[in-house]
């Protein structure tokens, strides 16, 4: 009995390797090293290493992509109740890539995600929700910020930038600056980009140049191109910082091949 049980943990343990070997390989980018753990791991019904295998296929990595075969891995997944193959899968359903589209089907599929434990989903549906489908339908600013919250609450720091920006457009709730702020410091501390900025602007507004210029720098860091933008304009107009027009003009110039229209803008001007 005891060499049963031992055998049977050793199995287990292989099969969990499996996903985690394949998991670290996706990390260093080699491909070729994650498409065999995954597809071990997947034969093994170890779920996690299929929905693994469903991402290969899906970007095309380690192997010729197809959306067909990434999205029957990722059914495969969801069926034994894997949370981020029924994310995947709710995902393709909607957007009718590698399956004929089935929207009422596919967010409950990301539903089912998201109350499985996956946050990645929960966000995916606040979004959803905060726009609803192209005609606007489905729309449910309550909806959104309850999933929002969710997700933030469970440590995914852009959706706390969310949650801080319905606060402040007041969207199915009453506005509070207490709360906005406190999500985008939350946001920011997590080093959410557009959180980062949202903290920036209020220390702009409050006239602390130093504090902003810290904030601005960091989201721009981040890849936030209106971030980048408002910095260029600190230095040209000397806000907190020596006036450099050269900085400013390589700051403005990467805003806007981040796409800011601001920073496009502010660009001509300069």
């Amino acid at each position: 009995m005891k060499k049963f049980l031992l055998i049977s943990l050793i199995g287990a343990n292989l099969i969990a390797g499996d996903y985690e070997d394949g998991a670290a390989a996706v990390q260093s980018g080699d491909f070729a090293a994650a498409l065999g753990s995954f597809v071990r791991g997947c034969n093994d019904n170890n779920y996690d290493a299929c929905t693994g295998l469903g991402e290969l296929y899906a970007a095309g990595n380690g192997v010729d992509k197809d959306l067909a075969k990434a999205n029957e891995l990722y059914q495969k997944s969801c069926e034994h109740k894997n949370a981020r193959g029924c994310y995947k899968f709710g995902q393709m359903l909607m957007s009718g890539e590698g399956a004929p589209q089935d929207s009422v089907k596919g967010l409950r599929m990301v539903d089912e995600a998201c109350y499985g434990g996956n946050m990645e989903a929960c966000n995916y549906l606040g979004h959803f929700y905060l726009k609803g489908d192209k005609s606007g339908e489905f729309r449910d600013y309550q909806k959104a910020m309850e999933f929002f919250d969710k997700s933030c609450n469970a440590g995914l720091h852009n959706a706390c930038t969310q949650v801080g920006l319905m606060y402040m457009r007041s969207q199915g709730v009453e506005p509070n600056e207490e709360l906005q702020k406190a999500k985008f410091d939350l946001a920011c501390g997590g080093n959410d980009p557009q959180g980062c900025y949202q903290v920036a602007v209020w220390h702009q507004k409050a006239q602390d140049f130093d504090k902003a210029n810290e904030f601005y720098n960091k989201a721009c860091d981040g890849g936030n191109g209106d971030a980048c933008a408002n910095l260029g304009m600190m230095y040209r107009n000397g806000r907190g910082l020596m006036k450099d027009n050269a900085k400013a003009r390589e700051l403005l110039n990467k805003a806007c091949e981040l796409g800011s229209e601001n920073g496009c803008e502010y660009l001509k001007q300069l």
